[in-house]
Formats: C-alpha cells, structure tokens, sequence
C-alpha cells in the first residue's frame, strides 16, 4: 500500500482574496519600483508593505513588536512570496519599511524636495486605479476612475 501524501490546510479567511488583489495590481512591484532594491533586504518593501495591508485587515490590534506573531500558522510564502517566513516580518522590518515609505512620499519624489504630504494626484501611484491623495492626508476616489 502507498503511503498518502501529506496535506496541509491552511485558514486563510480573506487574507488569500487581498493577496491576490494586491497581487493583480501589482502593489509589491509598484512600491518597489518605486523606492528601488535596498542592498542586503531579504523582504523587500514592497512585500513587507502587502505584509501590513494583511495583518491590518486581520482585525488585529496588537502593538508593532508583536508584528510577526500574526503570521504564525500562516502560509506566508504563498500569501506573501517564496523566501517569506515570519522569522522574517518583524518589527524591524516593518519599521524599515514604514522609514522607506515615508522618506519616497506618495508621488515617488523624496519628502526633502516635496516639502511635506503632497502629490497624489495624476504622478501618484494610486492614480491608475482611481484613488488620488489629498494635500491633507486624505484618499479620495476619483471621479473618472483613471
């Protein structure tokens, strides 16, 4: 008799549909582009930002230290990409990234240059699916949706 292969199940509640979304708008690679390839990063800025997106929406209030404690039992290389564990999404790396996305700004233009929260319109990089970011910090839907 032949041994059965081995089967893992996984929950993944809507973790896997906003994966797959983020995945189809191509958020990691855009962000990426965006803020370039940081020497030594094992989870780029793209992926550790689509990390956040998903332990925000996993109705999770739990202070920033305890960041890859949510991703235990959690298919992280299929959710997130090959390589990613989460040994690897921690506090460090999300602050990292928090850092990185803050010093680019939204439009792509270093925050130095840009004077402050700004942009978001036409350049930004929500513009293509409809969102543009308000001079306030606001998002708003756009009326022609690109």
């Amino acid at each position: 008799m032949e041994p059965s292969p081995t089967l893992e199940v996984y929950h993944l509640a809507h973790l896997g549909l906003v994966a797959g979304i983020m995945d189809r708008i191509g958020l990691a690679e855009v962000v990426d582009r965006k803020v370039g390839a940081r020497p030594g990063e094992k989870v780029s800025t793209g992926t550790a930002l689509k990390a956040a997106v998903l332990n925000g929406l996993g109705f999770v209030a739990s202070p920033l230290y305890l960041f890859g404690h949510f991703f235990q039992g959690k298919p992280t290389e299929h959710l997130l990409g090959p390589g990613v564990t989460p040994e690897r999404l921690n506090d460090d790396r999300v602050g990292r990234m928090l850092d990185t996305l803050y010093e680019v700004g939204d439009g792509g233009v270093p925050r130095d240059r840009q004077g402050g929260v700004g942009g978001g319109g036409r350049g930004s990089t929500l513009w293509p699916f409809g969102w543009c970011a308000g001079t306030a910090g606001t998002i708003g839907r756009t009326s022609s949706g690109g």
